[in-house]
């Protein structure tokens, strides 16, 4: 008994360590790219459902084999790639 309750419980703080996607907006634009922007990306992000979120940033719509979920554009080092915020 006492190994079922520390399954359950190692299941329910791995579902608590999931954090959601920031909700993006289905009918955001297209989001066209400057040729040196273009020159930081690695090969693999699909650069045809990209949204500027809220914080600012890049966030492509990423199909998994689950489900689909947007996460951040980045750079090859890593890096997210963000907008200033506007004054």
């Amino acid at each position: 008994m006492t190994l079922k309750k520390f399954l359950i419980l190692g299941g329910v703080l791995a579902l608590a360590a999931c954090e959601p996607a920031p909700p993006a907006d289905p009918n955001a634009p297209s989001v066209e790219f400057s040729e040196e922007t273009l020159a930081l990306l690695p090969p693999g992000q699909d650069l045809r459902n990209v949204v500027l979120q809220d914080d600012n940033c890049y966030w492509y719509l990423h199909s998994g084999p689950v489900e689909d979920t947007y996460i951040p554009l980045l750079t090859a080092e890593g890096r997210g790639i963000c907008t200033q915020a506007p004054s």
